[in-house]
Parts: C-alpha cells; structure tokens; sequence
C-alpha cells in the first residue's frame, strides 16, 4: 500500500469566485473573497479550497463586498479570522490542525457567534464550504465519487440518482429548519427524501485510495454542489440556533479529513476524531 505524510499546509488567498446559484440560493459573488487553500504533502498538483465560512447567519456573509475579504492570523496550528458587527455581534474563527500522521490529518474548524446586541439573535449559523474543484484527483462531474449513508450504508449519490445538481441530503435526526439556509434563503425544494444517517460526506479519489470528507457536529444536512465545475464542493452543516440571547455565545465545530484509505478508513478517523461541539469559551477581542 501506498503511505502519504499527511502534512497540511495552510494559506489564504483573494480571488473573484463567481457561482450559479440555484433559486433561493445564494446571491451571485461579483467581488474578491478570501479562500483558506490547503494543500496536502504527497498529494501534488491537488489544492483543496475552502470557504471558512461562506456564512455566518445572522452577522455575516461573503456576498456582502464590504466584508468579504478576511484578515488570517497565524496561530498555534492554523489560523484565525474574527470579526465585530456594527450590531456588537462578533465572531471567532480557527483552523487547526489537530492530527498529522502518515495515513490520516484532520482540520478542526471551531466557530463562535457572541451577541453583543440587546436582542436575540435569529437562524445564528456557520457554513463552510470545501471545494474540490481545483483538486483533479478528487474532483467528480457525476456523483459517482460522492458518498453518504443512509440506512447504515455508503452509498454514492450516483446509486441515490439526485434530482437536482445541488442536493440536499437531511440528516436522518435533524429537528430543525426544512430548508432553512444560514444566508436566509429558502432551499426545501432541493432537499432529498433520502435522509442522511452519518455526519460525513465524503469524495473518494480517482484511484481508490484516498478520501477527503468533512462532518460538522449535530448536522443538519449534507450537500453537494455539481452544478459548478470550478466548485464541485461539500457542505456538512450544523443545526441553526434561533434566539441567541444577548450576551450569549454559540459554537460551531466542523472537522475535514484527508484520509489514505477509502471509505471505511474515513469513517474510522470520524471515529477517532468526532466533531464534538466545541466550548462555549471566552473569543478573544477583536481588532475589527
């Protein structure tokens, strides 16, 4: 067998990455945005891109130019973006790195959303988008490398046959929003009825031996976008939080594995490294 040093290197960078959306999605990107771009040793010519985040419902979105681009700072294994609101809602970010081995790393993307306003904030949400666009290794123009379970099987979403290019998969014990997007849109008429029964969404390579997926703690659906080739991404996201009080916090956890091995061996580092929901614990002040 094949072994990889799984070593992440981790960058950002500002770029115009326009987008079909489809109705109710989000509104079209007509500005720079800042992309995390990650890059795994032993895995060359592959660059994996991410939106971290795409969205935080409530507070922020990139699709708003005047707070689309994000001051990184480097930190103790990764990096750190926050941002304050005019509204006093503020936001904390990172990446680490939290596993480097041979046959298997892992990224922890922990996010909290604090209200500093004097009402309750409403549909408090993080979404991150991993892309797999510009990693032709991975990259998938027809379901047939996408994978989620249901019914305690991996199944491709080539077997499950979508109905559209951007299905929705619901996690099989989600409580919450019916489509319900943390931009606000209204996505219910892209959803599944094959409910998703593990956090993870997972792409296999072209030559069976690695994986990249991605699961968020208390998910409430999976997604995978086909519609834009130069995007091909992946979306785990985690239940919204209607009616943050002030003062309160919500955290948000996401974890991406590059894994050498295939399905089983993703779920097995799921196993071993689950998203559980970060800490509430106290965000640093920022700058911003």
């Amino acid at each position: 067998a094949i072994r990889w040093h799984m070593t992440l290197t981790l960058s950002t960078r500002d770029e115009l990455i326009p987008s079909v959306s489809p109705k109710g999605g989000n509104p079209e990107r007509t500005h720079p945005t800042t992309q995390l771009e990650i890059r795994v040793d032993g895995w060359p010519d592959n660059l994996f891109r991410m939106w971290a985040p795409e969205h935080v419902g409530g507070v922020w979105t990139h699709t708003d130019a005047a707070h689309s681009r994000q001051a990184f700072e480097s930190i103790d294994g990764g990096l750190r973006w926050q941002y304050r609101a005019d509204s006093g809602a503020r936001v904390e970010l990172t990446v680490r790195r939290i596993t480097e081995r041979a046959e298997l790393a892992v990224l922890s993307i922990d996010s909290f959303v604090g209200n500093g306003s004097t009402a309750a904030l409403q549909g408090v949400g993080v979404a991150c988008c991993l892309q797999l666009g510009m990693a032709p290794d991975f990259a998938c123009h027809d379901f047939g490398r996408i994978h989620v379970r249901s019914d305690r099987r991996w199944r491709s979403l080539q077997e499950l046959q979508p109905s559209s290019d951007y299905p929705h998969y619901p996690a099989a014990a989600r409580r919450s929003t019916g489509g319900k997007m943390v931009w606000g849109g209204d996505m219910s008429a892209l959803f599944e009825r094959t409910a998703a029964d593990h956090p993870l969404i997972a792409c296999t390579a072209r030559d069976g031996e690695r994986t990249v997926a991605t699961a968020s703690a208390e998910p409430d659906y999976l997604f995978h976008n086909r519609a834009n080739p130069h995007l091909l991404c992946l979306h785990s996201t985690q239940e919204l939080v209607d009616g943050l009080a002030p003062d309160a916090t919500a955290a948000f956890r996401q974890h991406v594995y590059f894994v050498a091995g295939g399905l089983d061996a993703a779920a097995a580092a799921y196993a071993r490294h689950p998203p559980e929901n970060a800490p509430t614990g106290r965000m640093a002040d920022p700058s911003h």
